[in-house]
């Protein structure tokens, strides 16, 4: 995998985070996320496609018009580090995060852990 196949395939993973259906959402998630995937963030813990799908869920529908956007992405050995910007609809910026995290050497994510 290349980083640009791989930042191309998180930039979408992102948009899961936005006011999708939720079965458009489970399509684009088990697309790009394993079913074994562990999110670790600091204040969630997800194990599971399930359990991620359910967080991403919750997420979208407290901040409705909210998306991320891709600031910087680093890629190298089946891992990756990126730098995102959740925004207002109005396009303000909200926050900022950093996500560590590793790919399958089927181009699935794995592993998200999550800094805010």
């Amino acid at each position: 995998m290349t980083k640009e196949i791989i930042q191309a395939q998180y930039e979408t993973y992102l948009k899961a985070y936005s006011s999708l259906a939720t079965d458009e959402r489970q399509r684009l998630l088990s697309s790009l996320v394993s079913e074994d995937v562990v999110s670790l963030l600091p204040n969630a813990e997800s194990h599971g496609l399930q359990e991620l799908e359910a967080h991403i869920e919750g997420f979208a529908a407290q901040r409705p018009d909210a998306y991320f956007a891709l600031r910087t992405f680093s890629f190298h050995h089946g891992q990756f580090l990126a730098d995102i910007r959740l925004h207002a609809a109005d396009g303000s910026g909200i926050a900022t995060a950093r996500t560590y995290g590793r790919v399958t050497e089927e181009g699935l994510f794995s592993y998200f852990v999550g800094f805010f």
